[in-house]
């Protein structure tokens, strides 16, 4: 498992810092990342059976998106729906499948 990793550019001199905490199943459920003194963190939410249902972003101490996935009752996604916390936009993109 990876819980800290970095990456430094020479030509840009931009410098990235990531770090990384799992949960017990093994999973991130946290990542923090650092570029240039700027720093977003990303949490990661499960249901019981280890099936991502949200990921918020995090800036200054505040939630700015959330991104949650909407499963039919096979499994698959129905729908994901991204919610701007900042300017309170939401969009909604469903999916559908076909099979051959």
């Amino acid at each position: 498992m990876i819980l800290n990793e970095t990456l430094e550019y020479k030509l840009s001199k931009k410098k990235t810092v990531k770090s990384y905490t799992y949960n017990e199943s093994g999973l991130a459920s946290e990542v923090w990342i650092k570029v240039n003194g700027t720093e977003k963190q990303f949490n990661y939410f499960y249901d019981k059976h280890d099936v991502i249902k949200k990921i918020e972003t995090w800036q200054n101490e505040s939630c700015i998106k959330r991104l949650e996935f909407i499963y039919n009752s096979k499994g698959w996604i129905d729908s994901t729906i991204l919610q701007n916390t900042e300017n309170n936009h939401i969009k909604i993109t469903k999916f559908t499948y076909t099979l051959y």
